[in-house]
């Protein structure tokens, strides 16, 4: 079907060609005449043409103006609907908050240890406190109101039925709620997982794990994570050196070993063949009631001049180390029983100084070791002219040993800090008594063997190189008391 009506339009200077055009009927001209758009447009004419967006604009402008207030009044009414039912809301919210604040219900509870856990992070600073009985005191203890809030968790959660240890296996884990209920309302109660964070990060899981068990609600993120771990080593570092200033002229002995992480995966990949750690510590521990020793006392050193004497150290050996000596250097069966050495084996006072990853199998690695300590004394010179005794295995008390001599030698002056003078190295007794067994026990190798096979059978083999602890090298020390007619015994039983 043809269009009828082709244009143009009739309102002059109409710049729309490409449109729909509608014709001015008598209806038309009666809406233009009833809205007085014919002033405006008074060459206007029952017959003639408009295009679509003209005629909208002048024969429909009563409809468009309606519909324009219509959808004003809507949006004021829906407007006011939106302001009355926020303050509904808040009027609701504020009764609600009122009565929890009046109503000593679980709820208000949650809110008052939210609190109590807040100002325990936040403003005192208290460590995490995750023993029940502990716990338990210390809510009450900060807020009257949380009193029996503790037993209502445990009675509500923990079946009677179950057994004295598993119910206090179980109010551990209720401790470990009660914070996570606290960390939901409040984010900042995030001790608990700061610290779970903390141990996974320890445990070497990557930081997107850390994020991942974030998003469950049980850690915080890994970037908090990364900025305890500095304030950690920050506040360790200032702790120390307060220490040591205050206990400068208190005797220490330090001991620096190695330590290998093997826990980990070995096998090779596109990085590397192995993912072990090897570290070196360096500790420190006070000998109470005992001062420093002066470095020279008397214009008399507390070095040998003559370093190492072969005939003292014979002598001393065959004169003063005999008969129970020799059982003072058996220590390294750590039984919690033996009273004579648990003070010994105290870790009371023990500072930590250094922690580095690194090697110990060279001079240089040992001295990198030393360097731990020495930086230390540039701040608080606590080893100004005084001795350091270093107690370390075999190859560390002889290399911190050729240290010390080299420093003495013109050449290598520049290379080894002043400072090494004070350290004095000794092999500690543990040592002594692990060395002693297994130095037995491989020039003895082909007697052990015998004893090993007469006292487990023939089908039995001992190691080349047994371990430390191992009951062969332990039989050692009772082979004194053996006798000649049980050796006897033996012998001939063993061809």
């Amino acid at each position: 079907m043809a269009k009828k009506n082709l244009g143009p339009c009739s309102i002059e200077n109409c710049t729309y060609y490409n449109v729909a055009f509608r014709q001015i009927t008598e209806l038309a001209y009666q809406k233009c005449q009833e809205t007085n758009m014919l002033t405006a447009y008074s060459y206007l004419e029952k017959g003639k043409q408009l295009c679509h967006l003209h005629y909208c604009a002048i024969v429909e402008f009563k409809h468009n103006q309606n519909k324009h207030k219509r959808k004003k009044k809507l949006k004021e009414q829906g407007s006011r609907k939106k302001n009355l039912n926020n303050v509904e809301s808040q009027l609701l919210k504020k009764t609600t908050s009122e009565a929890l604040m009046n109503d000593p219900t679980f709820a208000s509870k949650i809110k008052t240890l939210t609190n109590v856990l807040y100002n325990k992070q936040r403003r005192e600073g208290a460590n995490l406190e995750l023993e029940p009985q502990e716990f338990e005191k210390m809510i009450e203890n900060m807020s009257p109101e949380l009193k029996g809030f503790f037993p209502t968790m445990v009675n509500a959660i923990i079946l009677k039925e179950r057994s004295a240890h598993n119910k206090q296996e179980a109010k551990k884990s209720i401790v470990a709620l009660c914070y996570m209920i606290a960390g939901l309302r409040n984010k900042f109660v995030n001790q608990l997982k700061t610290e779970v964070g903390l141990y996974l990060a320890t445990s070497g899981a990557t930081w997107e794990v850390i994020d991942t068990i974030l998003s469950l609600g049980y850690s915080a993120c890994s970037k908090t994570i990364k900025e305890y771990r500095k304030k950690i080593q920050k506040e360790h570092t200032i702790k120390v050196e307060q220490y040591f200033i205050e206990n400068k002229n208190i005797l220490h002995i330090y001991n620096i070993d190695d330590y290998h992480l093997i826990h980990e995966i070995r096998q090779p990949n596109a990085v590397s063949t192995s993912l072990a750690k090897h570290f070196a510590t360096c500790v420190a521990k006070p000998v109470d009631k005992f001062l420093s020793v002066p470095l020279i006392f008397n214009g008399i050193s507390i070095y040998n001049p003559f370093n190492v004497e072969a005939p003292r150290i014979c002598w001393y050996l065959i004169n003063k180390y005999t008969g129970d000596r020799i059982e003072l250097l058996t220590i390294h069966n750590y039984n919690d029983n033996i009273v004579e050495r648990k003070d010994e084996r105290s870790m009371k006072g023990l500072q930590l100084i250094g922690f580095k990853e690194q090697n110990l199998h060279s001079i240089h690695d040992y001295l990198n070791a030393l360097k731990i300590i020495i930086s230390l004394n540039n701040k608080t010179h606590y080893l100004n002219e005084r001795v350091a005794p270093v107690v370390a295995d075999w190859p560390g008390q002889i290399f911190i040993r050729k240290a010390v001599y080299m420093q003495t030698l013109p050449e290598f002056q520049s290379v080894f800090p002043q400072e090494i003078k004070s350290f004095l190295p000794m092999l500690g007794p543990l040592h002594v008594s692990l060395n002693r067994k297994e130095h037995v026990m491989l020039i003895h190798h082909s007697f052990f063997e015998n004893l090993f096979h007469f006292v487990f059978g023939k089908n039995k083999k001992l190691a080349k190189k047994p371990g430390p602890r191992n009951i062969i090298i332990n039989v050692i020390k009772d082979l004194q008391d053996f006798g000649s007619k049980y050796a006897t015994i033996f012998y001939i039983n063993s061809m």
